[in-house]
């Protein structure tokens, strides 16, 4: 079957309105979900794991304290660590308030709900901390290879 003649494939006619409970739906969310977890693990265990190797093994160890980016370095593995701990949270608090509107019609009327609700939707939020976390580690992986 040709892409094109896929029922779920987007197209340019905006009326459509997007039928979530199809199968297709749902399974292209659960793909997405899934990823989303594992790259969200890997970022945090690779972040969290540089820390621990440079305090854990002593060759690593001495070799970062003889460089004048020691501090610079480890900083740089945890903060991606801390920008993907803030993305968690704050799309928790967004998937929180939206999923109560659902249950309580009454409560998309109030402030704190649009907002996380709009929140919600800024799907450039999470591309920018994931960029911005892989950057930090691929800056601080650059300079620890070049201690060696």
């Amino acid at each position: 079957m040709n892409v094109a003649d896929d029922k779920n494939t987007p197209n340019d006619d905006s009326s459509d309105a997007i039928d979530e409970d199809s199968d297709v739906v749902k399974d292209r969310y659960q793909l997405y979900t899934d990823y989303n977890k594992i790259l969200r693990s890997w970022l945090v265990a690779y972040g969290i794991g540089g820390p621990i190797l440079f305090a854990t093994n002593e060759h690593l160890n001495s070799v970062l304290k003889c460089s004048e980016y020691s501090k610079l370095i480890v900083s740089f593995f945890l903060v991606g660590v801390g920008l993907q701990v803030l993305n968690a949270f704050i799309n928790k608090w967004c998937a929180w308030h939206v999923y109560y509107g659902e249950a309580d019609p009454a409560w998309q009327v109030r402030k704190d709900y649009k907002f996380f609700f709009m929140v919600n939707e800024w799907h450039w939020l999470d591309i920018l901390f994931d960029i911005s976390a892989i950057a930090m580690f691929g800056i601080a992986t650059v300079w620890v290879v070049t201690l060696f």
